[in-house]
């Protein structure tokens, strides 16, 4: 005979605790770290047994922990304890003072001789030094006499802020004059040197002509001028020049023409060499300018920042003289206009160059008869900026020492700077070099960042494993790849699955890496839900499902790909919670089946009047669905460690723990009332609780 059990689920409430630190209070000491540390001398000379004390001062003045510890490189030449330095035998070594915060260090010479030679004096190798923002020079200290014992020096400049100096070393820092001092650690002769810092000449950067090109008739002159750039360049002393002298010739700036004939006239800079050279054309009787005008359809109305455009104008008639014009924007911080060419049927070419966004037209005008011509306005938009980085692939898995080419995209493809930087985030494990290939360095994992330079902030991070060895196949149990065989596992709430043992698998070689393969997650329902990890050697899966999920059964079916190859299946079914409890007396079981899957009210009833269970019953909880799925899912008997049974009245019930199997023993001890257990069960984060009432 079988009793049943109407259950459902309680509602169920979790708490959290929220976890606050103590809060330290406005009157804890502040912790001042150390920053370094330095000696009084740099180099001791010491007979046999004589002693000198080392002097450690620790930086900053208000450090909190200024402790330091002396070690020696041979303590067969010289022993120090506290700073107090001692000789023991002829020879050298290295004193060491170390701070206990921070490990800063400062050393000293320690010169152990049979007798001392006592320094007399010491000079440089210059008495001054010129030198430009940024250069340096080194200085050389010699003492006197030359087999001094102790040769040690230090060296230090009066203002550090005009010049540094190190080991001799000095740099120039800003414009000034100081002076660098070398003293001797025996008897503390000096020398010294001045220093002069300059700043760095301002360069020419370029030079430009005010005509763009010069019409004379023989005997005429016209003055040039040119600009150097920038304003403020030390020497913008310039030459002049002339392609034919015969034709044309040229003082200061001054062209006069000659004879008959075309030549060009060039300026050239001192500084740097830069260059503008126009035309010069000499006639015997000039040709007056009538007109401009644009030459046919205007190139493009419309340009992005950072672009350039070339307009072209026709000067009427093309046998004009003078075909010089003058550039100008109505806009200039929108956009630039210069010169770009002159031909000599009458066509002149400028160059368009956008700066911001905005509107700005385009005007040229003649040198002869002042005539002039403006374009349509001209639009200049935004640069198009990019939009995305696309590599592939996305995920890359190399070996130490194997290398791999990522293909990399940048759109839109009319981007104005396409241009990207690729760096690796720990080049001790992968790098990657200027063409894109990617070098295993060390075991590990790390990730190359694509970023746009174009100020976009467009960047594409690409994980990168450096694994061990590669496998040729994986199997779960006797599954044969493209059949229908599938190796199963079950599961339940929060229960890990060891896909490894669990499963059954076997990899090729043994000590292959499994993250070499592709693993392709599918489930039917509950996603949420699914948590998994590959390792090296394993694949862990679960589920974790949040406390307003209603529970139920699915499965998760793991694909591992390998070269795009499916080489294994493998399905893991997993419950959420159970389905029923079942219940055994002492000759019989009795199946206590819940109604709508547990989710009916909150108490549940079993009449225990049956003459087989008047005595006592025995409650054992299982995870199982005896409506559907029964050839797929099989049962699992839950711990009694995740479950508990509890009387609402030890006198009129009793609960025991089982001595054996995972269950309770429930024993009535009144007949003729209503008593009722409660059962809790805790699937992982997620707490259930039912009332069981037993019917008399």
């Amino acid at each position: 005979m079988k009793n049943y059990l109407l259950l459902a689920v309680a509602a169920v409430a979790l708490a959290f605790t929220a976890c606050k630190k103590d809060d330290p209070g406005a009157d804890t000491p502040q912790v001042v770290a150390v920053t370094g540390v330095s000696l009084n001398t740099s180099a001791v000379a010491l007979e046999v047994d004589d002693s000198v004390t080392l002097t450690a001062t620790v930086a900053p003045a208000n450090a909190t922990n200024k402790g330091v510890e002396w070690s020696v490189a041979d303590d067969a030449i010289a022993t120090v304890k506290n700073g107090v330095v001692t000789a023991v035998a002829i020879g050298e070594t290295t004193v060491t003072a170390t701070t206990v915060d921070g490990g800063f260090t400062a050393t000293a010479t320690i010169t152990v001789a049979e007798s001392i030679v006592e320094v007399t004096g010491v000079t440089l190798d210059k008495p001054g030094l010129e030198l430009e923002i940024g250069d340096s020079e080194t200085l050389t200290a010699t003492i006197t006499p030359a087999d001094a014992t102790n040769k040690g020096v230090s060296w230090s400049t009066a203002n550090d802020a005009i010049a540094t100096v190190v080991e001799g070393v000095v740099t120039a820092v800003a414009a000034g004059e100081t002076t660098v001092t070398v003293t001797t650690a025996d008897g503390g002769f000096t020398a010294t040197a001045n220093v002069v810092v300059k700043a760095a000449p301002i360069k020419v950067d370029g030079v430009s002509l005010d005509k763009t090109m010069v019409a004379l008739e023989i005997g005429e002159s016209l003055k040039l001028n040119a600009t150097v750039t920038p304003a403020n360049a030390d020497d913008k002393s310039v030459t002049w020049s002339v392609g034919n002298d015969s034709i044309a010739t040229v003082k200061d700036g001054t062209v006069t023409g000659v004879a008959v004939g075309e030549t060009n006239v060039t300026v050239t800079t001192t500084d740097g060499g830069f260059t503008a050279t126009i035309p010069v054309k000499v006639v015997t009787e000039k040709v007056a300018v009538t007109g401009i005008e644009w030459y046919g359809a205007i190139s493009r109305k419309e340009l992005r920042v950072g672009q350039e455009e070339r307009y072209c104008m026709i000067i009427s008639p093309e046998e004009a003289t003078d075909m010089g014009v003058v550039w100008t924007s109505s806009d200039p911080e929108v956009a630039t206009v210069e010169h770009y060419r002159t031909e000599l049927n009458g066509l002149v070419h400028g160059m368009l160059t956008a700066i911001k966004p905005g509107k700005v037209t385009i005007t040229c005008t003649t040198n002869d008869g002042g005539f002039t011509a403006t374009t349509d306005e001209i639009t200049i938009l935004a640069q198009e900026l990019v939009t995305s980085i696309d590599v592939s692939p996305n995920i890359v898995k190399v070996e130490v020492n194997e290398t791999l080419k990522l293909d990399v995209s940048v759109y839109p493809t009319n981007a104005h700077n396409r241009g990207y930087e690729a760096i690796s985030s720990d080049p001790s494990i992968a790098t990657i070099d200027k063409n894109n290939v990617v070098t295993g360095v060390s075991l590990g994992q790390t990730e190359i960042t694509f970023k746009a330079i174009d100020g976009s902030g467009v960047e594409t991070k690409v994980p990168i494993w450096v694994l061990g060895p590669k496998p040729t196949q994986i199997k779960f149990g006797d599954y044969v790849p493209n059949s229908s065989l599938v190796y199963e596992a079950y599961s339940w709430q929060g229960k890990q699955i060891d896909v490894k043992n669990d499963v059954n698998m076997t990899v090729n070689p043994a000590d292959a890496d499994l993250r070499w393969f592709d693993w392709e997650i599918l489930y039917d329902n509950n996603p949420e839900a699914l948590k998994y990890e590959v390792t090296k050697d394993n694949i862990i899966a679960s589920v974790a499902y949040t406390e307003n999920y209603s529970g139920g059964h699915y499965y998760i079916q793991i694909l591992p790909y390998l070269n795009g190859n499916l080489v294994g299946d493998a399905r893991i079914y997993l419950r959420t919670y159970p389905y029923l409890f079942e219940s055994y007396g002492y000759s019989d079981n009795t199946t206590l089946t819940p109604v709508d899957s547990m989710d009916g009210t909150k108490n549940y009833s079993y009449n225990w009047n049956s003459t087989l269970h008047k005595d006592g019953l025995n409650v054992i909880f299982y995870y199982y669905n005896i409506a559907t799925w029964v050839d797929r899912f099989k049962e699992y008997q839950i711990p009694a460690t995740q479950y508990t049974l509890t009387s609402s009245d030890e006198s009129k019930v009793k609960v025991t723990k089982l001595t054996t199997g995972e269950g309770y023993r429930l024993e009535r001890l009144v007949w003729d009332e209503l008593v009722a257990v409660k059962l809790t069960y805790k699937c992982g984060e997620h707490t259930q609780t039912y009332t069981l009432n037993l019917i008399p």
